[in-house]
C-alpha cells in the first residue's frame, strides 16, 4: 500500500486500508508476502517505490491519495498528472514490477470518473468490468498503459467506504507461479456508497 504522506495531506481525509493486509494475513498460502506501506510526499518519492521494487513481484497495490479524474496528488502541491513524462515513467515501472493476474485499487476520489455513464451501469455499488475501452481518466489511462487491472470509483470516497472480500469463483491463493493463470490473492473490491469500475486491458 502506497499512501500520501499524512503532513501532506492537509484535509487528513486518508486512513489506513488494512482490509487486504488482513485476507493476506488469514491465508495460509501467504506467509512468505511482505505487506509493505511506503509513504510519499513527491513525484520522486512516488517513483521511487516503483524503482526499487524487483520485476514481477508486486501482487497487489492500494493507492491511497487524493484525486481527480486525470490525476492524483503525490505531494502537499503536486500531482502526477496523465498525458505526462512522469505518468508514462510510471506506467512503465508499474508495469515492470506487477506480478501476472495481479491488480491495483485506486483509493483516491474520482480517478475512475466517466461522463456520460456508460450503457448498463445502474444506480447502486455494485462493480462493474470494462475491458479494453478509450474513457479518459486516471485510472483506465493506467489500466491501458501498465496492462494491468485498475479498480476505481467515479466520484468522492469517504472513510471506510472501499471494501475487500473474496471472490467466489476459484478457492483462496496465494500463487506464485505466474503461468499458472490466477490471480495472486483471489478477492474482490467494492464500495459500500457508489459503483466500482473494474478496468482491464486487453
Amino acid at each position: 500500500m502506497a499512501r500520501l504522506h499524512p503532513d501532506h495531506d492537509l484535509t487528513n481525509a486518508l486512513s489506513h486500508m488494512g482490509s487486504l493486509e488482513n485476507l493476506i494475513v488469514r491465508a495460509p498460502s501467504c506467509g512468505r508476502w511482505l505487506v509493505q506501506k511506503p509513504l510519499f510526499g513527491s513525484t520522486q518519492e512516488f517513483l521511487k517505490i516503483f524503482k526499487n521494487t524487483p520485476d514481477k513481484t508486486l501482487a497487489h497495490l492500494s493507492i491511497v491519495t487524493h484525486g481527480s479524474a486525470r490525476s492524483i496528488a503525490v505531494g502537499r502541491e503536486s500531482s502526477l498528472e496523465i498525458d505526462t513524462g512522469e505518468f508514462k515513467e510510471f506506467a512503465s515501472e508499474l508495469k515492470r514490477v506487477m506480478m501476472k493476474k495481479g491488480d491495483v485499487l485506486m483509493v483516491a476520489c474520482h480517478v475512475g470518473k466517466i461522463i456520460p455513464k456508460p450503457d448498463g451501469i445502474g444506480e447502486g455499488n455494485d462493480t462493474y468490468s470494462l475491458v479494453e475501452t478509450d474513457y479518459d481518466n486516471f485510472a483506465n489511462r493506467l489500466s491501458k498503459e501498465a496492462g494491468v487491472t485498475v479498480y476505481a470509483t467515479p466520484g468522492t470516497q469517504t472513510r471506510g467506504e472501499i471494501m475487500v472480500g473474496r471472490a467466489r469463483a476459484r478457492p483462496e491463493t496465494c500463487s506464485e507461479l505466474p503461468e499458472d493463470g490466477y490471480k495472486p490473492l483471489n478477492h474482490t473490491y467494492g464500495s459500500s456508497k457508489q459503483m466500482m469500475y473494474r478496468f482491464v486491458p486487453a
